[in-house]
């Protein structure tokens, strides 16, 4: 069904429902490159521009379209010149990354040193089954937020636990770092409205949400615990902004583990748990955080986002955005070398992670854990394989001087 759709603005909760039909391509008159939503479609697979303002126009059902999401252009009923050389140009290109792909896995069991990991960012079973076949290192990133936000009503226990279990099949023995659910900003769960604000951005968002709905978050963390018996699982806890948000939710994994013991159900006895660093004040307080962390997670997008005062859902405040690239590299860095004098592991699951004019830096900066959308696995595990083998001539190099 070659269908684009067209909307003023989409939330993650609607463009989830998108794995059960894909269009062929969203356009939206609201929201930016950086926004959750066009995160879940690309993750997809499916072409998104925003910033195209067309309400002021009819777009009837059957009218023809050329979507180009790389270079972010839209034909409304183009000529039969500009059809032809669209799909020849789409064929092309798709010949072209086939060959990279083909090219890169050639590496890609060479690549990975022991000390560098490629995980995948994942929203859905199909996320999983791609991850596995591109050549992951495991799941670095479960947003099973994703997957809540399918449900009509609040989910059973058993029901999730069913359902999870089904789902993380196809990733067999690898680690499974699942998130708890980042709920707030722009991400809601329509059978759960208590704590919701305005400007949830910078309220009850993450592990400020789970905190207020804790029967909520100890039943996920049940089920997580139930699945530890079948999977490698860590669970990872979104939005960490000081020492005792981490605490707390140790504190309500140790209950739970317990209480599972007292009712005889086979569980994981403990279970790896880390922070997700997405702000200025929980980079500063690093050294509080990785007390009672076993890992970390850095989430650049948002961190970028705090650090610059600039909306990722915004079109209008991009340039500020990117312009916190950088300072958000540095900050990471001063994560990564805390993280990494202790012994623990630091992973980086922001766009900046599968962004290879950038893997460098990290690397320079410590980092050996990347976590990234399935089809970037073996371009990244190539780049670096590459960065590898330079680093391997230099060093001979300078033996022999």
């Amino acid at each position: 069904d070659n269908t684009v759709i067209f909307a003023k603005r989409l939330l993650p909760s609607d463009t989830i429902h998108f794995t059960k039909k894909k269009p062929v391509a969203i356009i939206t008159e609201e929201g930016g490159p950086n926004s959750h939503s066009a995160l879940i479609s690309k993750a997809m697979g499916i072409p998104s521009i925003s910033n195209i303002p067309f309400s002021n126009r009819l777009i009837a059902n059957g009218t023809s379209a050329i979507v180009n999401g790389t270079e972010g252009t839209l034909v409304i009923n183009p000529g039969d010149d500009e059809l032809t050389s669209s799909i020849t140009r789409f064929h092309a290109d798709r010949r072209a990354k086939e060959m990279v792909l083909r090219s890169s896995r050639i590496h890609t069991r060479r690549c990975t040193a022991s000390h560098t990991r490629v995980y995948a960012n994942i929203a859905s079973p199909e996320d999983i089954r791609a991850a596995v076949e591109f050549g992951c290192d495991g799941i670095g990133l479960y947003r099973t937020e994703s997957a809540l936000m399918l449900y009509q009503q609040l989910p059973a226990e058993e029901t999730l636990y069913t359902n999870f279990h089904e789902l993380l099949l196809p990733a067999g023995h690898k680690k499974i770092i699942m998130r708890l659910p980042d709920i707030g900003g722009d991400k809601h769960l329509h059978y759960l409205t208590a704590g919701y604000e305005h400007n949830s951005s910078l309220g009850l968002r993450g592990v400020r949400f789970l905190l207020n709905c804790e029967d909520f978050c100890r039943m996920l963390m049940r089920v997580m615990f139930r699945l530890g018996v079948h999977y490698d699982i860590s669970i990872l806890v979104p939005f960490v902004s000081n020492a005792d948000d981490i605490k707390r939710i140790v504190e309500i994994g140790e209950y739970v583990g317990d209480d599972l013991s007292r009712q005889g159900i086979p569980h994981k006895n403990s279970i790896p748990i880390g922070s997700m660093i997405e702000t200025p004040g929980a980079a500063m307080r690093i050294n509080e955080i990785l007390l009672h962390s076993d890992f970390i997670s850095i989430g650049t997008n948002d961190l970028i986002q705090y650090i610059t005062a600039a909306d990722r859902e915004s079109n209008t405040v991009l340039h500020y955005y990117q312009d916190g690239i950088e300072p958000a590299l540095e900050m990471a860095g001063a994560v990564i070398y805390e993280t990494n004098k202790r012994e623990k592991e630091c992973i980086v699951c922001g766009e900046i992670a599968g962004a290879i004019e950038y893997t460098e830096k990290l690397v320079k900066r410590g980092l050996r854990s990347f976590s990234v959308l399935p089809p970037i696995i073996p371009l990244l595990k190539e780049r670096l394989y590459r960065l590898q083998c330079e680093e391997k001539r230099i060093g001979k190099k300078g033996r022999l001087k």
